[in-house]
């Protein structure tokens, strides 16, 4: 194909996902390699020359061969009259070869978002209101492998956008739907030098095993042009893709608190109420795009990540946490799901265990709580109404001094009021949303090695006020912090002179 018809072809590209106008001022990011600069050469005959800038990202991770990068990249910006800008990120000590074929990691995502921030920065600062990178056909394709070895969902298999936003600015890929092949082609017609990466020839890394050889192999055995299917494909799935994500936008706004949580990176709260009324297809998306607006990015999470959380939330396994990455992580909440950027530390609770031997009201520091008693006659009782959560009334003489008070214990088990067997201590606390974090903070009230009560909770079937019941034995607890002396009163049995 001549270079004129790659030229038309790439001009259709553009127009077609409406990327460029002649007010853009365009950087365009130039990493020396024979994409790159075919793009650059591309776009100096197709837009006004005064409004192209040239970025150059030196990552520092070939030495010597990434500053011969920078330097010819510069050198021909100063050639032909481009604004250049360097950008160096010295990010050779972090993740160094993580995305080994065998065991894919994050490390090209992280360089990619590094690479991207600067990106940003620099284009915000001198004005540019596009982006234009040299993705073609043949990354898409390398792209859509590298996905679904990963285990990603349909949005992942999108692959490479020819068009988005990020942080505000226009992202755009014209090369989109040029092969390299193609590429080549353009460079040696129009003598374009270019640097060649020593890393592209390496198998080690994921991409590079795809391209040298998974693909080799699909054309030859095949003779599949697996650009063309899987550009094809990529295309169905976009448009799929915007119009579910339309109807996700518009779901999400119903599920999202945006007064939020001071611990929220950007303030907002999933709302869990009616999240168990939805398909859990729609439930997956409006996770994934809520992570994806709090962050700012146009990544998604890993497929694995999304699928953990919206179990959790459909299960309500209140005070979980799923780490999405380092700087990133879901908690579950009673009423709602957070995004925090700190792992949030684990706190012991205190320890403590007291043993009563006899009903005198009395502080207990270790608790934080005082505690009363009220021993009276069951004739003598007219209201047993609860005022506090933390006042319950026992059967007398069903509870034997001393009585203990302490944390809850592996294996702790009582018959909840109203139920006609025990049951583990462990499934009350998941059946009544209590956070995992809260649990070791309860008292639990033990007579003669049984509980008899989960304070503020439940008392146990076995210990309540029944007919049988000659006295009844109130015990309330209240914060020591509280000095309310009409609280103190409202702690006291209600009593009748029997005439």
């Amino acid at each position: 194909m001549k270079t004129k018809n790659l030229f038309s072809k790439v001009h259709k590209t553009i127009k077609k996902y409406e990327m460029l106008s002649n007010k853009d001022k365009i950087l365009v990011a130039v990493s020396g390699g024979i994409d790159s600069m075919a793009l650059l050469t591309l776009l100096l005959k197709l837009h006004p020359k005064e409004k192209i800038g040239v970025i150059h990202i030196n990552h520092k991770l070939r030495g010597t061969e990434s500053d011969r990068d920078a330097e010819f990249v510069k050198m021909f910006c100063e050639k032909n009259n481009l604004s250049f800008y360097l950008v160096k990120l010295n990010l050779k000590k972090k993740f160094v070869g993580t995305e080994h074929c065998s065991v894919p990691t994050t490390g090209q995502d992280y360089y990619r978002e590094k690479r991207l921030s600067q990106i940003v920065l620099v284009a915000k600062k001198e004005n540019f209101n596009v982006v234009a990178l040299a993705h073609t056909s043949s990354d898409q394709v390398e792209t859509f492998f590298m996905r679904l070895f990963r285990g990603t969902g349909p949005s992942g298999l999108v692959g490479i956008q020819p068009k988005n936003i990020y942080r505000d600015v226009r992202f755009v890929r014209p090369l989109i739907e040029i092969t390299r092949e193609e590429i080549e082609e353009i460079a040696k017609e129009n003598s374009i030098k270019w640097r060649e990466d020593s890393t592209n020839k390496e198998d080690i890394y994921l991409r590079n095993s795809i391209r040298l050889n998974l693909i080799p192999i699909i054309k030859e055995k095949f003779g599949v042009d697996i650009e063309q299917k899987i550009g094809h494909l990529t295309t169905l799935l976009r448009e799929d893709e915007k119009y579910l994500d339309n109807v996700t936008r518009l779901m999400l706004s119903h599920f999202v608190n945006k007064r939020g949580h001071v611990t929220s990176p950007n303030n907002q709260k999933l709302i869990l109420k009616d999240t168990d009324k939805i398909d859990y297809t729609l439930l997956r998306r409006i996770v994934r795009l809520w992570i994806m607006q709090s962050t700012k990015s146009f990544y998604s999470p890993d497929f694995s990540k999304i699928e953990t959380i919206c179990k959790i939330i459909r299960e309500r396994k209140i005070g979980k946490i799923v780490s999405i990455d380092k700087n990133l992580h879901f908690v579950l909440k009673r009423n709602f799901g957070l995004l925090i950027e700190k792992f949030p530390e684990e706190k012991p609770a205190k320890k403590f265990c007291i043993k009563l031997k006899d009903f005198m009201d009395k502080k207990i520091s270790d608790i934080s709580y005082k505690i009363y008693f009220r021993i009276s006659k069951c004739s003598d009782v007219v209201d047993m109404k609860r005022k506090s959560k933390l006042k319950e009334y026992f059967d007398y003489e069903k509870i034997k001094l001393p009585i203990t008070i302490r944390n809850r214990k592996a294996g702790d088990r009582f018959q909840p009021l109203g139920m006609k067997n025990l049951m583990k201590l462990k499934e009350f606390f998941i059946n009544e949303k209590i956070p995992v974090e809260k649990r070791d903070t309860i008292p639990v009230f033990e007579s003669n090695g049984e509980i008899f009560w989960i304070a503020g909770l439940r008392i146990d079937e076995r210990f309540k006020v029944n007919e049988n019941t000659k006295k009844i034995l109130m015990i309330a607890l209240k914060k020591i912090s509280d000095r309310s002396s009409r609280d103190k009163d409202n702690l006291t049995t209600k009593y009748t002179k029997k005439e």
